[in-house]
């Protein structure tokens, strides 16, 4: 990863575009490194997703490392990457996780995207006293000591998603998902939202978590027979990935137009979406629920955009992000918090980054976010989107003000939540 010092940065970002953590003041004689990992699949069915989360958090990481450098100085305090590939499979990530802490030492694992690589990784990252930094939006029902989420909690996403979608288009909804822990918790979730107005969905169906599109297109064409048959308002769709994106999308297009079946997805960005254009899938007109989304007025999108397209000439053979999406930006939000943290704290110790990280908040593109004290998740909007015809996001509705994490949501007592994961996780 070169070294750039704090001027080449600003010429590369724009000056005063990027906002950098308190750690900046450190005197560059006091110099301090820590080694991390970056894992996340870069291959297998999530790798259009992960890889452009890969690549955003390596980039906020050599801002830091260039910015500290001051004029020509070494820097106050260094973070050394390595990077990992989890190959989209929980198994691997575990693995991974504990040869990066173990053979290669690092102090923090920055990664993963799905909740079954999230919950492969935190009790290796416990049993081994490392730390995570998650930054995807998740189903919540979890709030371990030795890990940061950076992105939503479902009050923050789901709910208010939900009723924006029902308001506009209609209370009858079908929910199809990937056949793994977020979507069937995040339905249950939905269900409880539906049942306390007297409602419940008119369907329920999912896909294979794992295959390629070929594998999931024939449970893709009997999801959608259902759907043709009851005449849902609204499709919620918790699918990850392509492969279950493109499978069941493809099926559906070909049977309803967006216009007569609208849908609102809970995991595709731009990047998914554009897999989906060419494939030539219509996705114009379909709604995504995230907390962030690139059309945000900020100039340090732009700077950021253009450090990550300069970033990926620098390192041949990997794809340019085409678009800045949420988790990129909570995964830049997580370096920062993290790297604060490690600064205010002096030690890179799980239990002092968690003490430092509690109520601490950074500048991020968009804004300011916050670390709730008792959750280690961030207080944050939502922003609903609709996708273009060419495939972007433009945002239609956000939420006045950031809103608090609640990883539990009160639908149900905690011990009735941890019973309803036990099942599904089974």
């Amino acid at each position: 990863m070169p070294n750039r010092s704090r001027r080449d940065v600003l010429k590369l970002l724009g000056a005063g575009a990027i906002a950098l953590p308190s750690c900046i003041s450190r005197a560059s004689g006091e110099t301090r490194t820590a080694r991390v990992g970056v894992l996340h699949s870069l291959s297998g069915g999530m790798r259009h997703s992960e890889a452009c989360v890969a690549i955003a958090t390596q980039v906020a990481i050599s801002d830091l490392n260039a910015a500290l450098g001051g004029e020509g100085d070494a820097p106050a305090q260094r973070i050394d990457v390595l990077v990992a590939d989890g190959a989209s499979e929980p198994e691997t990530f575990a693995r991974e996780a504990r040869r990066l802490i173990v053979d290669e030492g690092v102090v923090a694992i920055f990664g993963c995207w799905t909740s079954s690589s999230r919950k492969a990784v935190i009790p290796v990252v416990e049993e081994l006293g490392s730390f995570l930094v998650y930054p995807l939006q998740s189903e919540g029902l979890e709030s371990f000591p030795n890990a940061l989420y950076t992105g939503a909690t479902p009050n923050q996403q789901i709910l208010p998603a939900i009723r924006w979608a029902m308001a506009k288009h209609g209370a009858r909804v079908f929910l199809v998902g990937s056949d793994y822990v977020f979507p069937r918790v995040v339905n249950a979730l939905v269900r409880d939202q539906l049942a306390a107005g007297g409602l419940e969905p008119v369907g329920e169906r999912y896909l294979p978590a794992d295959g390629t599109i070929d594998d999931l297109a024939g449970p893709a064409k009997d999801i959608v027979a259902e759907i043709q048959r009851v005449k849902p308002d609204l499709v919620i769709s918790t699918l990850n990935g392509p492969p279950g994106n493109v499978a069941f999308f493809g099926e559906l297009r070909r049977a309803v137009p967006q216009g007569a079946l609208p849908a609102m997805s809970f995991s595709i960005a731009e990047p998914e979406a554009r897999v989906m254009a060419r494939a030539k899938i219509p996705v114009g007109g379909d709604y995504a629920a995230w907390t962030w989304l690139s059309d945000t007025p900020d100039p340090e999108i732009a700077a950021f955009s253009a450090h990550v397209a300069a970033w990926v000439k620098e390192h041949p053979g990997q794809e340019v992000p085409t678009a800045l999406t949420d988790p990129m930006m909570s995964a830049v939000a997580g370096v920062r918090l993290w790297a604060d943290a490690w600064d205010a704290a002096g030690s890179t110790a799980p239990d002092a980054i968690r003490a430092a990280l509690g109520g601490r908040s950074v500048q991020v593109p968009g804004g300011q976010l916050f670390v709730d004290a008792e959750t280690l998740h961030a207080w944050k909007p939502t922003v609903i989107g609709q996708f273009q015809p060419d495939a972007s996001l433009r945002t239609v509705y956000r939420s006045p003000l950031p809103e608090r994490p609640r990883p539990y949501p009160a639908f149900r007592t905690r011990p009735g939540w941890d019973a309803l994961l036990a099942r599904v996780s089974a």
